[in-house]
């Protein structure tokens, strides 16, 4: 706190001291502001920073910083307020807003005391990286020799305000700090001398040290001693005698010998001495004017006797100071921990006193310039290597106080003429990208700097900032053609590039990053790279590539002698167009000739070019020669030799010549079927080459066929040819040609000589051809079953090879491989053949995925088909051969749900596993499980394999135990098995749970058509009686129990309303219709118990059934006792009718309040009825004359009685079974009889 409070006691200082200030500057103002805040200690301060916003007369005037004045011109009140992004958090500005009175020309400096907010956050003293130099009293402000300056403390070279785009930084790195020693500040010297002794022949010396306020060399009135001031008498370089200044400013050196001295006077911080004043008066400056620490005066005379006088004039002098420091998020502010930087330079100019002062940061990175007078200066700031100035910051404590990119040092203003020092000049460093590159001639005009190519200077090239516009750093290239831009800090820019002014221009643009990215424009040597982006502590290498063009002459004639030269008196030819083309075919340039048949392409890349042309309609190129370049194609076509051009080369002489040409043409085409005919879509035999050979002279055209097949030499000049036919490797001339075409010893063939005059033309006879196919390779041991050969792997001799052809005049083609493994089949004529492979004893094919050959692996002997196209070729078959493997194992089903491979568990046959060769993912076998539910896969190759059986919605995995194999994806997978040659692997166990099934069709015999009944309800029950499912019949009459395990069920049937079930005897169950129904009534039936077994489903549990029939009709009461129902004979009510069946009641009803019943759903057959009459009567006598109005029941005395037998028929109702009864005592009638509603027939 002890800063703090001498902070405090200075500021205070300041304040009494600026009220006795002089006028500085007629009818203006100078206003300071100093912020401290007060601690929670009582009289304990701490200094802060701060920004203050300045009106005057209700105006906004501007902004100043917390420390630094500003010049306000005369006016009334000034108001200041507080900007609050500024301000550290956790203190009330309300102390902040104030209004001050001025007068005119006075300065003043405004004290700011802040206090903590409640609840804000005790923090310790601000640290201040710079050294905290002492303030000095306020002086008044004397006038300079150079004037007045205003203040003009801006940053040089400040970015704009603005949104500057981001770049992104790549990673931070150690900041780059200069190994140098830092140098060592010269200590304060301490003379040694013996005390002055007294003697007659001594004097004394008398020196006072004042404060020279106005720096003028006089000691005024009001201007008092120093004390405290270092003062030491010199005789020659020797000190004789030293002492310090008084309160009085005084100090006097006694017994001085008589003789010639001088003083040498070391200042303390914060002085400078004044301007010399004179000799020989302690109020006068002695001393020359010095920014230094320490002077020593001129001569001076003791006398004997004599006091000497002497007066030091001294000023109070200011200080700039900071501290330097790299920074690791480059964001133009100072934060705790970014590393200082030692040994950069800082000098300090006056703009108009002439005074330099110059200084470099400490290890600490502080830095300090004392000593310094009132005035303006510019402040400059050198960068160390590999740095470079860092971002602006509108905000921030420590924010940087100079950004510049691009530039080796950079300035700024700073204005000491309001006697303030300043602090806080902090410069920011970051780590600095680069620009450098090289500009070239492009020789070879590929767009890259090659070894060896010319260096070209004077291009000056220039980066732009994209966002602004503004330019950042300009460089030219110099003799070795290199430049740089170092200091560049990143951003996106915009490169510039301005050709020197000696006819050069860019070479061709290239997007790789060391291509030439500047593309040339006529008439312009200036063109530009844009969006070139330079991120953090970059280096980028360009290449900024130029040419010299060439030109290249010639003249175009007709050559009517055929000489091949241009005489005088042939004509040239005008309008003639002459194009200059590239190695890929490209027109670079062209032009037409003149008048006087002469063309000159200019502007010419330096490379590899040909000229092509096409000559006038009817002519062609005449021969080479001096006066001729080209030579013929055809249709007119021409084209030169390739030729070099070089940089800048001017060539000429290169004239065309025409005449009057012939023409010969042909055509080739592929027997691709090998019938020696051109059938329909036979085109041309690419590939084969056609000369046409001047017997004399040799080659005059040659074509190469394309897929058309035709060839023509249309510029044929006279003499004897003859057409020569070569072909590709493997190909040979269809069986046709023999006797049209002369085969040479080296495999060509060509045509009879025949002569040529000028104009001529000549149709060669049809030429036909075909390539054959071939198929070679190498078999060897694939030892570890990879497809591929390693190392070690010995060939294998005695693979066969075959191929059988399809054509019964080709033979086949069969081979062995060789001691060294290899193999050839070739002279392959289109067809399709058999492919066959036989392996050695004891070998299979090993993987074949690296084949083109139809091969499949594991496989002792194979054979495929494949399809010889004309000139197919399989080349670097590797054929591998192992010894094979094999895997053996059971699949069982796991009836009781354990696990484990209990005894008797079913192992089923017929399932099919797949086997998967992990080393490609394709299936390698699929084995079939045989009646004991083993399966094998025999043939296996060395590597690694799966075996898997997929499971379904009735298939599950057992629990744990003897299986395994585990579920995955839906399937029950083996992984891992990893064999090795002649290898087997055995007990492989797959445990599965199947669901079985319960079903059948339910049918329907209606009047003999049997169709299928939907809507029927099955119940399924378990060996406890208890429903486990129930399923309901579709249209199609099926019904289906799911997903059940082993057990002893029953299946229970309810047909719907008007069906009955078929019963087990009944003989429609005698042929091929069948019902699992054993017990029936009606409507309803059960099946017998049914065992079901796991995976045996039982699907052939049908259901059948029949339309029921029904009868009835009508129980009266015979009143006259004939047996026959007469008009007035009423109904009976309640009575009980029971339908028997063998005895046995089926149905049952009672008769209705009129006395008629129904009885229904009667299956068919015949039934008797059973019926209980009331006490009250008995049955009528029986008649059988009139039977559809007679009762049925036979005659008895009983209480019950019955009827004869009646026949129910399917799907019929039988209502004519009538019941009559008779009292048994006059009058008395059974109860109710009678009392029935009246039917109402309306209804």
């Amino acid at each position: 706190m002890k800063n703090a409070t001498r902070f405090l006691s200075i500021l205070l200082c300041i304040l009494l001291l600026a009220g006795t200030a002089e006028t500085a500057l007629a009818e203006a103002v100078t206003l300071n502001i100093y912020v401290s805040g007060e601690t929670d200690t009582a009289g304990e301060y701490v200094k802060l920073d701060g920004r203050f916003r300045i009106w005057q007369n209700g105006e906004e005037i501007g902004e100043i910083q917390a420390g630094e004045s500003i010049t306000l011109p005369e006016g009334a009140r000034i108001h200041i307020e507080p900007v609050t992004g500024f301000f550290e958090p956790g203190w009330d500005l309300g102390d902040a807003y104030q209004d001050i009175t001025v007068e005119n020309g006075r300065s003043v400096t405004v004290p700011v005391v802040l206090h903590r907010l409640a609840d804000a956050p005790e923090t310790a003293e601000t640290p201040v990286p710079a050294p905290a130099a002492t303030p000095e009293p306020a002086a008044e402000q004397a006038s300079e020799p150079d004037g007045e300056d205003p203040d003009k403390s801006g940053e040089a070279g400040e970015e704009p305000d603005g949104e500057e785009p981001d770049i992104p930084y790549t990673a931070v790195v150690e900041p780059y700090v200069i190994p140098e020693p830092l140098p060592q500040p010269a200590a304060t010297p301490e003379p040694v001398f013996s005390p002055l002794q007294p003697g007659n022949n001594t004097g004394s010396v008398r020196v006072m040290v004042f404060q020279d306020r106005n720096g003028n060399g006089n000691k005024a009135p009001n201007e008092d001693g120093i004390s405290g001031i270092h003062v030491y008498l010199l005789s020659g370089e020797s000190a004789v005698a030293g002492g310090v200044t008084g309160a009085d400013g005084v100090v006097v050196f006694e017994n001085v010998p008589a003789g010639t001295y001088r003083t040498e006077t070391y200042l303390t911080e914060g002085k400078t001495f004044a301007a010399y004043g004179g000799e020989g008066q302690t109020d006068l400056n002695a001393y020359q004017f010095s920014t230094e620490g320490s002077q020593a005066s001129g001569e001076f005379t003791v006398s004997a006797g004599m006091e000497t006088e002497q007066g030091i004039g001294v000023e109070t002098a200011y200080h700039v100071a900071g501290f330097c420091w790299v920074e690791t998020n480059v964001d133009g502010v100072y934060e705790s921990g970014e590393p200082m930087m030692p040994n950069v330079r800082i000098t300090l100019d006056g703009q108009k006193n002439g005074l330099h002062y110059e200084t470099i940061s400490k290890a600490d990175g502080t830095w300090i310039i004392d000593r310094v007078r009132p005035a303006l200066y510019t402040l400059t700031v050198y960068t160390p290597d590999g740095l470079t100035f860092t971002r602006q910051a509108n905000s921030g404590k420590y924010r940087t106080v100079i950004s510049r990119d691009g530039v080796f040092k950079a300035s700024k203003a700073v204005d000491l003429n309001d006697k303030t020092s300043r602090e806080s000049q902090n410069i920011g460093f970051t780590r600095a990208s680069i620009v450098k590159g090289i500009c070239y001639l492009d020789a070879n005009y590929n767009g890259f700097y090659d070894e060896g190519e010319q260096p070209l200077q004077g291009v000056k090239i220039t980066a732009i900032k994209e966002w602004d516009g503004s330019e950042v750093a300009s460089v030219t290239s110099g003799a070795d053609g290199r430049f740089e831009m170092p200091g560049m800090r990143p951003n996106t820019y915009r490169l510039r590039a301005l050709l020197p002014n000696d006819g050069s221009t860019y070479t061709v643009t290239r997007d790789e990053p060391q291509g030439n990215h500047f593309k040339g424009r006529d008439g312009r040597r200036e063109n530009f790279w844009g969006d070139f982006k330079l991120s953090y502590a970059e280096t980028r290498e360009i290449a900024i590539g130029a040419i010299y063009p060439a030109t290249i002459k010639g003249t175009v004639y007709y050559d009517n002698d055929f000489s091949g030269t241009c005489d005088s008196k042939e004509k040239v030819s005008s309008a003639f167009v002459v194009k200059l083309v590239d190695a890929q075919g490209n027109t670079v340039v062209y032009d037409k000739t003149g008048a006087r048949g002469v063309y000159e392409l200019t502007d010419v890349p330096p490379g590899e070019y040909s000229l092509s042309v096409n000559a006038v309609a009817g002519y062609a190129f005449t021969k080479l020669g001096e006066g001729n370049v080209i030579l013929n194609r055809t249709g007119g076509e021409g084209y030169s030799m390739p030729f070099t051009v070089e940089l800048g080369a001017e060539i000429t002489g290169m004239d065309i010549g025409m005449i009057k040409p012939g023409t010969v043409e042909g055509d080739v085409y592929a027997d691709r079927n090998d019938n020696g005919a051109q059938d329909s879509g036979e085109r041309g035999l690419t590939g084969v080459t056609v000369r046409l050979v001047e017997e004399t002279e040799g080659e005059a055209f040659r074509a190469e066929i394309g897929e058309d097949g035709h060839f023509i030499f249309d510029a044929v000049m006279p003499g004897r040819y003859y057409v020569e036919y070569i072909l590709p490797d493997g190909a040979v001339f269809a069986r046709s040609m023999a006797g049209t075409i002369q085969e040479t010893a080296d495999g060509a063939g060509r045509t009879e000589s025949f002569d040529f005059a000028t104009g001529g033309y000549k149709k060669a006879a049809l030429c036909g051809a075909l390539t054959l196919g071939r198929i070679e390779g190498t078999a060897y041991q694939d030892h570890n079953g990879n497809g591929i050969r390693d190392d070690g792997e010995e060939p294998l001799a005695g693979m066969t090879i075959s191929l059988v052809p399809g054509r019964a005049e080709l033979d086949e083609s069969i081979v062995a491989t060789a001691a060294d493994g290899s193999f050839i089949l070739e002279g392959l004529r289109p067809d399709t053949y058999t492919l066959k492979a036989a392996c050695p004893e004891g070998f299979v094919m090993s993987r074949t995925d690296h084949l083109d050959l139809p091969l499949t692996a594991g496989k002792a002997v194979q054979e495929a088909t494949l399809e010889v196209p004309m000139g197919a070729t399989w080349t670097a078959q590797m054929t591998g051969a192992a010894i094979p493997a094999a895997i053996r194992g059971r699949m069982w089903l796991d009836e009781n749900n354990n696990g484990l491979f209990d005894e008797g568990e079913q192992t089923p046959a017929g399932m099919t596993l797949t086997v998967t060769d992990n080393f490609t993912g394709k299936v390698f076998d699929t084995p079939v499980t045989d009646e004991n539910g083993s399966f094998a896969a025999a043939g296996m190759i060395p590597g690694e394999f799966s075996v898997s059986f997929p499971l379904d919605d009735n298939t599950l995995a057992p629990k744990p135990g003897d299986n395994q194999f585990t579920a995955e994806a839906g399937q029950m997978v083996l992984t891992g098995i990893r064999l090795q040659e002649n290898e087997t692997r055995d007990n492989l166990l797959l445990g599965i749970i199947r669901y079985t099934r319960i079903g059948g069709r339910v049918w329907i015999d209606r009047g003999g058509n049997i169709e299928a009944l939907s809507g029927a309800v099955m119940t399924l029950k378990d060996e406890n009686g208890t429903a486990v499912a129930s399923a309901t019949s579709t249209n199609n009459g099926d019904y289906r129990f799911e997903h059940l395990m082993p057990g002893v069920y029953r299946v229970e049937a309810e047909m719907p309303e008007g069906c009955v079930i078929i019963e087990p005897d009944d003989y429609r169950l005698a042929g091929d219709l069948r019902s699992a129904m054993t017990t029936t009534l009606n409507r309803n039936g059960s099946s017998d118990e049914i065992d079901l077994k796991m995976n045996q489903n039982r699907t052939d549990l049908d259901i059948g059934c029949v339309l029921p029939g029904s009868l009835g009709d009508f129980c009266w009461l015979d009143l006259n006792g004939d047996g026959l129902q007469a008009g007035d004979e009423l109904g009976i009510a309640n009575v009980r009718v029971e339908a028997l069946r063998d005895g046995a009641a089926v149905a049952e009803t009672v008769t209705d309040q009129y006395g008629f019943y129904r009885i229904s759903d009667l299956y068919p057959a015949v039934y008797t009825l059973r019926v209980t009459a009331p006490a009250e009567v008995k049955p009528t006598r029986k008649r059988s004359d009139l039977r559809i109005i007679a009762s049925a029941l036979e005659e008895t005395d009983g209480d019950v009685c019955y009827t004869g037998e009646i026949t129910v028929e399917s799907d019929r109702a039988n209502y004519n079974v009538d019941l009559g009864f008779v009292t048994r005592r006059n009058g008395v009638l059974p109860a109710g009889y009678g009392q029935g509603k009246t039917q109402n027939w309306q209804k």
